[in-house]
């Protein structure tokens, strides 16, 4: 794998990292991503088809020790998150991981 570097408006094609290190890293990043989706499927944040579950999330919610009008706020701020999540750019985590994990974790940045 190689990164391009524009120096000078010359492509020059040497790697900024070694492979080893790239190898590494991705593996790692889909081990988190494993784990994570585990974890959120124990929590049942997650359906039986690994898709997030916006009604049991906002169920949850409403069972929190939280102020009602901060419960409100949150379940609105959750919608939002569902609304732009849902029209995300579908390459923005690159093709390591799969469409649903993408969506997953674009939820978490939200």
């Amino acid at each position: 794998m190689f990164f391009v570097v524009v120096l000078g408006g010359d492509q020059v094609k040497t790697p900024l990292y070694p492979r080893q290190l790239v190898d590494t890293v991705v593996k790692y990043s889909k081990y988190q991503l494993s784990n994570f989706t585990c974890q959120m499927h124990g929590l049942g944040y997650l359906k039986d088809d690994l898709s997030l579950d916006y009604q049991y999330i906002a169920d949850e919610l409403m069972n929190f020790t939280i102020p009602e009008d901060l419960k409100a706020d949150l379940q609105m701020l959750g919608g939002y998150c569902r609304d732009i999540t849902s029209c995300y750019n579908p390459n923005f985590f690159g093709k390591m991981t799969e469409k649903r994990s993408q969506h997953q974790a674009s939820c978490v940045l939200c």
